[in-house]
């Protein structure tokens, strides 16, 4: 297996729901248990303490080339106050996309302070028939924690498609909830829908009523809040609202230095069905002293309504219908990459 430089990670701020279980010392104790049982996490790497006070976290570099690379490996101690034993969680990355990480877990025994290889994380994927895509073929697992803890799940039984899950940490009951995410079918640049009748009553009687279900919803299951630095130059801020039935809507934030773009995501039964784009340009930076709001910005809203993830509708600044070419153009970009379909997939994966 190809050995990789990592970034070791334990999240021990309570605040966010962890007690600290384990002092420093003691955490590098388990990194080199760790160490003897996962290759990802090879000594031959530098390791570098870094000491915060909302985290403690080592690092590992490595130098390929002329250029330092660090590659990201979560390691989480997840306690568990009623049992003998706490969980410890290892994601690592396994190729050149970061967003993707295979998962090992350990049952940590707090008195022997030994490590015991799990076969199975202590949550299972939703299996395939939760889902509104028939499996084709062996399914490939995917895991990212994120800083609270969280753990994005990744099943993909064909490239094309993908079926997202999130474990939610529970601190108090020491274990782990689903909440089902998203299912996806990538289209490619050929993919194309026609905005027929038959559509404009699927936006009536569908994709409307749903929209206003989800915005006059004020009660939601979990409200799940992140920050994602790879959408943009500036960062982006990522919200994603859940209730019983999964995954209802997520609003994007995304930064850049001469625009902001506010994105809402709407979903019927996981599915992405309805977008809304308000991008703010700015004819200048708004840290240039005399940025007027008013008179520096320009609003632009755009629309795109979806069924079985192929746009059939977009509308343009202007409020109008874009073309046939434009549509596609602007939903799938160039290639499959750069439309506003790439980017729901990128939010996706956070």
């Amino acid at each position: 297996m190809k050995r990789l430089p990592a970034i070791i990670a334990i999240v021990l701020n309570a605040a966010n729901g962890f007690a600290l279980a384990a002092e420093p010392s003691e955490f590098q104790d388990i990194v080199r248990a760790l160490e003897a049982q996962v290759p990802e996490l090879a000594s031959e790497y530098e390791i570098k303490p870094d000491i915060q006070p909302e985290q403690r976290h080592l690092r590992r570099y490595t130098e390929a080339g002329n250029w330092s690379v660090a590659k990201e490996v979560y390691v989480h101690w997840y306690e568990r106050p009623k049992s003998e034993s706490d969980w410890v969680l290892v994601a690592f990355d396994v190729a050149e996309a970061p967003a993707f990480a295979f998962l090992k877990s350990f049952a940590y025994d707090r008195k022997t302070k030994k490590l015991t290889l799990l076969d199975e994380p202590p949550f299972k994927p939703l299996p395939a028939e939760a889902f509104d895509i028939d499996s084709l073929g062996g399914w490939r697992t995917a895991y990212v924690i994120d800083e609270n803890g969280n753990i994005t799940i990744a099943a993909s039984p064909a490239m094309a498609i993908t079926n997202f899950t999130t474990a939610r940490w529970h601190p108090d009951e020491g274990k782990f909830t689903l909440h089902k995410r998203a299912t996806t079918l990538y289209p490619h640049n050929d993919d194309a829908a026609d905005d027929t009748p038959e559509m404009e009553e699927y936006v009536k009687n569908v994709i409307r009523p749903n929209y206003q279900r989800i915005a006059d919803n004020k009660r939601w299951t979990w409200v799940e809040k992140k920050e994602a630095s790879d959408l943009s130059l500036e960062g982006a801020e990522l919200t994603y609202y859940y209730t019983e039935r999964g995954l209802e809507k997520i609003i994007a934030e995304i930064y850049g230095e001469y625009y902001a773009n506010h994105v809402e995501y709407y979903f019927i039964n996981s599915r992405l069905s309805f977008i809304h784009s308000q991008l703010k340009r700015y004819t200048q930076s708004p840290y240039d002293d005399g940025f007027d709001p008013k008179k520096h910005t320009k609003l632009e809203e755009r629309r795109w309504y979806v069924k079985d993830d192929v746009c059939f509708r977009a509308l343009g600044p202007d409020g109008k219908k874009l073309s046939p070419a434009e549509k596609k153009k602007s939903y799938l970009g160039e290639h499959s990459q750069g439309g506003e379909y790439s980017s729901y997939g990128r939010i996706l994966r956070h």
